[in-house]
């Protein structure tokens, strides 16, 4: 589903907000789509980096969303 909305999802950063099981499940389908760049922000950083190593993605500190988005 993913490919059908994105021109290139390999060139696509995607920006998971959460660390619950629905924002796991979303990571892990846009990175088999092959989205590029894949960050995850959440309150708990523990919970956030612990997804990002189950994807390949990075985290992003709740401090930093509004960088994050430019």
């Amino acid at each position: 589903m993913a490919a059908q909305h994105l021109r290139s999802p390999k060139t696509a950063s995607l920006l998971v907000l959460g660390a619950g099981e629905t924002a796991r499940t979303a990571a892990r389908h846009f990175v088999d789509e092959g989205v590029g760049e894949t960050w995850i922000l959440n309150r708990t950083a523990a919970h956030s980096e612990e997804i990002a190593r189950e994807i390949g993605g990075r985290t992003l500190p709740l401090d930093r969303l509004e960088s994050g988005l430019e």
